[in-house]
């Protein structure tokens, strides 16, 4: 796989977002795409169907997410789902997690050591200042995100099929990242990753699917 566009070494997310994804279904408050991969793929070698499913409420957008294998060999497989917020000045950002992945000069997963409290989130606390590229693992599977003082409260809310989070909050910008995943960074060359961490391997027909929440609330964090 090509490395992702910047100078980065590595191949960081995948293929998806750069092929053409079409849509299969639509209303006034959902929508489905979906993309077929052929074998034929030099940067990919399965056949396989992803689909994203986007679902408006009064309150809330789900996002499902679901990957078919549909090769006739096993094929390893993950899910995440990268969404960017507004990073201000009084932006918190609240959840909890037993522990991290430190990283390389490559952002590639070092160790994994209890969350430093630096990067403990547990209770609700600004993210200006805050430099993180970092996986987080046993994680809640809920967030709680407040953008401004005058803005509602945001939840983010995961299905359990998302075992990791990663944040990703790079110096001096204006916004951050918080991305429910299924496996940690780099799973695809660490056949020794535990359950939670390592990637699913799914046979002919298998399917991996999870969803995500996000819910709009009165009333901000931490007040």
């Amino acid at each position: 796989m090509a490395p992702f566009p910047g100078g980065q070494p590595h191949a960081t997310h995948g293929n998806g977002w750069q092929l053409s994804w079409s849509v299969t279904e639509r209303s006034a408050l959902s929508c489905a795409i979906s993309l077929d991969h052929a074998a034929a793929s030099p940067d990919w070698p399965y056949v396989f169907r992803a689909t994203q499913r986007f679902t408006l409420s009064e309150t809330s957008l789900r996002v499902d997410l679901e990957l078919e294998n549909r090769d006739y060999r096993a094929m390893p497989a993950g899910l995440g789902w990268h969404p960017y917020f507004p990073l201000r000045a009084n932006t918190k950002l609240a959840f909890s997690a037993s522990s991290v992945w430190q990283t390389d000069s490559e952002l590639l997963p070092t160790s994994k050591v209890p969350v430093p409290e630096k990067w403990n989130f547990t209770k609700s606390k600004s993210v200006a200042g805050t430099r993180l590229n970092h996986c987080f693992t046993d994680w809640s599977r809920q967030a709680q995100i407040a953008i401004d003082t005058h803005l509602p409260q945001l939840t983010l809310a995961a299905s359990g099929e998302f075992s990791s989070a990663i944040v990703y909050a790079p110096e001096g910008s204006d916004f951050f990242a918080f991305e429910p995943v299924t496996h940690m960074p780099d799973a695809i060359s660490r056949p020794e990753a535990t359950v939670g961490e390592a990637m699913t391997t799914l046979q002919l027909g298998e399917r991996l699917a999870g969803a995500i929440e996000l819910t709009v609330h009165q009333g901000l964090l931490g007040h």
